[in-house]
């Protein structure tokens, strides 16, 4: 029986980086203590925080005049800030790295004259960061044909154009998008701002998926990251599960000629969680 993980595993350095600087510093918050939404998009993350006596709140209304307010990864609207300041909150911003250079590349196609169009989730945090700090005037896509929908022949013939991409999407679908609409824009301005980290652990599943008898992604399902791992793995291989922790194993997984597994996790998923699964598939094999 083979056990393998993929190279790329657990938190990514953007998730670590906010993790670390709100655990390593929490006693040093000014009281009380909030964060604007969850750290990061894991259930374990969220209870822990949680535990370390930080509120979450969905915005403003919800804090006092005075404490810290924790941005989280996904970061926030240069205009939220604000606001958070001028309540009279000290700000921790805990935004990944990345997000905050989609958000940088974002206002410059704006400040061209540019209409944004952004692949992603509008429903999530990231991408109403991005779009905030454009006056929430970027079109917000999760599939070509709303493009085709919503813009007609002419416009996309005379008007000029930026596309950009929530950090975690897909990248093979992004590049497929890119290039159909460069057919179809006279004038478009290209930025790939899919996450590194996103790109490797995807083309990692993408190149070993279908080698191995069973494969396991491990992440919660709020994590957009974690689903498109499982999308494209289970486009590769019929075997392939999303579970959250140790307990979700089934045990039928692991019969019939079950000689190898890949183990495989999202960007935000603490190592511990992976190393208990782990154990624990090892022990249904004995």
């Amino acid at each position: 029986m083979r056990i393998d993980k993929t190279r790329k595993i657990g938190f990514c350095q953007g998730v670590r980086r906010a993790y670390d600087m709100v655990r390593e510093n929490r006693k040093f918050f000014k009281p009380p203590v909030y964060i604007l939404g969850d750290l990061v998009h894991n259930t374990y993350v969220i209870q822990e925080v949680k535990n370390w006596g930080i509120k979450r709140v969905g915005d403003l209304s919800e804090t006092g005049y005075e404490g810290t307010m924790i941005i989280t990864a996904h970061g926030v609207s240069p205009d939220i800030i604000e606001k958070i300041k001028t309540k009279g909150l000290e700000v921790v911003d805990a935004t990944c790295p990345r997000v905050t250079f989609v958000i940088q590349k974002a206002v410059e196609l704006f400040n061209q004259d540019r209409i944004l169009l952004v692949f992603g989730n509008k429903e999530h945090k990231e991408v109403k960061a991005i779009n905030g700090a454009i006056e929430n005037k970027g079109f917000v896509f999760a599939e070509l044909k709303e493009i085709f929908q919503n813009f007609s022949q002419a416009d996309l013939r005379r008007k000029k154009f930026g596309l950009i991409s929530q950090t975690t999407r897909n990248i093979d679908k992004f590049k497929s998008i890119s290039e159909i609409l460069k057919k179809k824009i006279r004038d478009l301005e290209i930025q790939d701002t899919i996450c590194p980290a996103t790109y490797e652990r995807q083309k990692e599943i993408s190149m070993k998926a279908a080698q191995y008898d069973l494969v396991l992604v491990i992440g919660s399902e709020i994590s957009q990251n974690t689903k498109e791992l499982f999308k494209i793995g289970k486009g590769l291989n019929s075997n392939v599960y999303l579970i959250d922790n140790e307990r979700e194993l089934k045990d039928e997984w692991f019969l019939g000629g079950i000689d190898s597994i890949l183990i495989c996790a999202g960007a935000s998923m603490p190592d511990a969680v992976i190393n208990r699964v782990f154990e624990q598939i090892k022990k249904k094999l004995k």
